[in-house]
């Protein structure tokens, strides 16, 4: 069963990472921008921009950690015949390919929300 888990997640561990960061940052962007920007200052950057930063960094470390793993599946998992170790194989290529390009939309979608901050 453990197995199982660590392929799925492998295969959509970066889909999910991406999908939880834009939908924490565009709920928390636009919470803040409709309530005003929060007053609470910590060496001149406000509140929502560590709590951003946070929720950056957290979720692009799972993605991260599944492309690491995902790679690490697709070189451990050896080319024998057999229907398993095929789909294996594929699964975990596929999930490394789309976990770097999820891994990349979160770095680049996270951009315009820290240059835009101040202004909502």
């Amino acid at each position: 069963m453990e197995k199982h888990l660590g392929i799925w997640f492998c295969l959509l561990g970066g889909a999910i990472a991406w999908t939880l960061h834009l939908l924490i940052c565009y709920g928390l962007s636009e919470a803040f921008c409709i309530m005003g920007p929060p007053s609470i200052y910590f060496l001149g950057v406000n509140l929502l921009a560590y709590v951003l930063g946070l929720v950056t960094l957290v979720l692009l470390g799972m993605a991260l950690a599944a492309v690491v793993l995902s790679r690490r599946q697709a070189l451990s998992r050896p080319a024998a015949a057999g229907e398993q170790s095929d789909s294996w194989a594929f699964t975990a290529r596929a999930g490394f390919l789309a976990n770097v390009v999820f891994s990349i939309s979160i770095m680049a979608q996270s951009l315009p929300i820290f240059t835009l901050l101040g202004r909502c």
